[in-house]
């Protein structure tokens, strides 16, 4: 999927409260963004693996929903258990804590 950036971040809380101007840079940061692009490519790589059948690589798909990969990473794994290096994932913003990458939201992930 497509990379991590600071887009999504706090998307269920910002949902959750009211908005004003103290508060727009978390408003900014809260709206998950479409990408017509990486939307297309993953629509073409799930049609071409639903289309394998048996052969279909694909064990899960999850929408992440509100928590980012705190909430997807520890569904995909139950119950046997992991353990992720964070800084592997696919960063395309690098002033990103790691707190900020783990709580993430962003799409096509």
């Amino acid at each position: 999927g497509g990379p991590c950036y600071r887009i999504g971040i706090g998307g269920g809380a910002a949902s959750s409260r009211v908005t004003s101007s103290e508060n727009a840079d978390l408003d900014f940061d809260a709206v998950q963004r479409g990408d017509a692009e990486m939307e297309n490519r993953m629509n073409r790589l799930m049609r071409a693996c639903c289309d394998l059948g048996d052969k279909n690589p694909i064990i899960s798909v999850h929408d992440q929903g509100a928590g980012g990969n705190g909430n997807i990473l520890k569904e995909l794994v139950e119950p046997v258990g992991a353990s992720y290096d964070i800084r592997k994932v696919n960063i395309g913003d690098n002033t990103l804590s790691v707190l900020e990458i783990w709580g993430a939201e962003y799409q096509e992930n």
